[in-house]
């Protein structure tokens, strides 16, 4: 479609004014007033249109106002005013100056904005504001929060800024045409660069999200050298729905402001560049608050009362960084099969087209110059074929799920690369994007294999986590030739003294059995190591008792050595036994 199929100014009409306020003939706002004669006296209040469209209430800054405001050449205002500034003198300057009012008596003009806002409360109540971005609602997908714009099937209307949303309506205002944006999207359109295509199609396919039960899934692209064009792609990405460096986060940014954000975006893709620098620990956190679906709970600033927080994101998350998250989080704990079901990794490799340096520049710029025209246009089309748009994600997802052989644990997986397509797909229908869809579909199921076959490859084994516990506590472990062969030998039943091969110098966890090869463990050690590893140290236990034949016994654990200390409850297992394990 040509032009803006969606201005919110092409229906706008202008209120009557409370009384005992009117328009004037050339618009502005003025007073009636008797005197004591009888005498009408009409008094210009302020020269321009200038009105109090409706009351909503901030769940953060409380009850507020939208007002609209008609300037002679700029477009249509409409801004939001807190109600605390309606009845402070100076905030109130400030609200209207930054919009343009000038003013220089601002009680005649405060006294007609409360005016207003009685008679507003007197027909009817307060509407809540939106403090996400997206569907305003999951279930039904009535309309769709864009930047300043509240998006319906055939029309679009005002979304006054809220305590949230105001730092980012700017983002989301188009720059330049929609046919300059395709054409600069399409430069992906080209042999072997499906991975650029599919972080695109991600970004469509962040909104159809709602139709499973998976709140959110990360997408990570690594590579060890600069220049493959990750961040590029995201930021190309990002145009699909407005300013791409003000919507894609960069690794200075917090994680609670990675939290924060992806709770206002709601429906809208997150991008994240550069998440490596982040300790193994943190990005664990990270992975599995993503995909929950909603931030940690924490306090305001402010007062001793709990922040609050909007509804679940339901989106999609692309990450980049110069290694993995798996191998980064896999230094930190010893199991990391959770976090590889919740994120999807691909290595990249620097491009034919990334070589070309004054091309790929080119580029780089153009994708800074045009944005904010293709979501308007996909997210109205979804709005007007929401069943079908549904039926042909599930059916995608239903493909995939098929041809990759994916289970329930790779539901993450499943609904990021089926989502991602569908979006695609609907894109190309819409003649946003021209890529090889067939093609990318195809990329995206290798993708899908080989994800799964290095998450099979990752799964720790038993005698991992054995031989882990072991070489850490090497030197706590006393390591000695059993003493039993020696009371037999002697015919007394007494304990002999042997040379330890080691003893430890501080603090013991267990005892080793050179020639036996019987391991003594104390528990309380080996908790606090499953816990610090992330390791379930029941089901560890359950295993070592199926596996090894553990069991529990009194023992004293310097048994043979100067060391004359009451037995005490050691786990015990015979580290000589092979463990059978199953061919898949």
């Amino acid at each position: 479609p040509e032009g803006d199929p969606l201005d919110i100014q092409t229906s706008i009409s202008i209120p009557a004014y409370p009384a005992p306020y009117f328009r004037g003939m050339n618009g502005g706002v003025y007073l009636r007033t008797s005197g004591p004669d009888g005498e009408v006296d009409e008094k210009l209040i302020y020269l321009n249109d200038l009105y109090v469209v409706s009351r909503i209430r901030d769940p953060e800054a409380g009850e507020a106002i939208v007002m609209r405001l008609h300037l002679p050449r700029d477009p249509i205002r409409e801004f939001t005013v807190p109600l605390t500034a309606v009845t402070s003198r100076e905030e109130f300057r400030k609200h209207m100056s930054m919009q343009g009012v000038a003013v220089t008596k601002m009680d005649e003009l405060m006294q007609y904005t409360t005016t207003w806002v009685h008679e507003l409360q007197a027909d009817g109540e307060a509407t809540d504001a939106h403090t996400q971005f997206g569907w305003t609602n999951d279930e039904t997908l009535d309309s769709f929060i864009l930047g300043d714009k509240e998006i319906f099937a055939d029309r679009t209307q005002f979304n006054p800024a809220t305590t949230k949303t105001a730092g980012l309506l700017a983002a989301f205002e188009p720059k330049g045409t929609l046919e300059e944006w395709k054409e600069m999207i399409n430069f992906y359109n080209q042999p072997d660069m499906e991975l650029h295509q599919f972080v695109v199609c991600s970004s469509f396919g962040s909104v159809l999200m709602p139709f499973n039960a998976v709140n959110n899934s990360l997408f990570h692209i690594h590579s060890k050298e600069s220049g493959a064009g990750k961040t590029t792609a995201m930021l190309a990405a990002a145009s699909v729905w407005g300013k791409p460096k003000s919507l894609v986060m960069k690794k200075k940014d917090t994680e609670n402001s990675r939290y924060l954000r992806c709770e206002v975006y709601k429906n809208l893709p997150l991008f994240v560049d550069e998440v490596t620098n982040s300790t193994g620990t943190a990005l664990s956190d990270f992975a599995y608050a993503m995909t929950s679906g909603e931030q940690p709970d924490r306090m305001t600033a402010t007062t001793n009362t709990a922040r609050h927080r909007g509804e679940p994101w339901k989106n999609l998350t692309t990450t980049t960084g110069n290694t993995s998250i798996r191998e980064r989080v896999a230094m930190s704990k010893t199991g990391v099969d959770a976090e590889i079901q919740r994120v999807l990794e691909k290595y990249v490799d620097k491009h034919e087209v990334s070589k070309l340096k004054a091309k790929t520049d080119a580029f780089a710029r153009q994708v800074e110059k045009v944005y904010g025209h293709a979501g308007l246009i996909y997210v109205q089309y979804i709005l007007q074929n929401v069943e079908a748009v549904r039926k042909l994600a599930l059916q995608i997802q239903a493909r995939v799920d098929k041809e990759a052989n994916l289970r329930s644990e790779n539901r993450f997986w499943s609904v990021h690369v089926a989502m991602s397509v569908a979006g695609g797909i609907i894109a190309k229908k819409l003649g946003l994007i021209d890529y090889d869809m067939k093609a990318l579909y195809k990329w995206a199921i290798n993708m899908l294999q080989e994800n799964n076959r290095e998450s099979k490859e990752a799964e720790v084994s038993l005698e991992q986590v054995i031989n882990e516990y072991m070489f850490d506590n090497n030197g706590k472990i006393i390591q000695i030739r059993s003493t039993d062969d020696l009371r037999k030998q002697n015919d007394n039943g007494l304990d002999q003294l042997v040379i330890p091969e080691f003893t430890p110098r501080g603090e013991i966890v267990g005892r080793y059995e050179t020639d036996t090869k019987t391991c003594f463990l104390m528990p309380t050690p080996l908790k606090k190591w499953c816990a610090e590893r992330q390791i379930n140290y029941g089901q560890f236990l359950k295993d070592l008792t199926q596996n090894l034949g553990a069991k529990k016994q009194k023992v004293r654990i310097a048994k043979g050595t100067q060391l004359q200390l009451p037995p005490t409850t050691v786990i015990v297992f015979n580290c000589d036994i092979e463990i059978d394990v199953p061919s898949d």
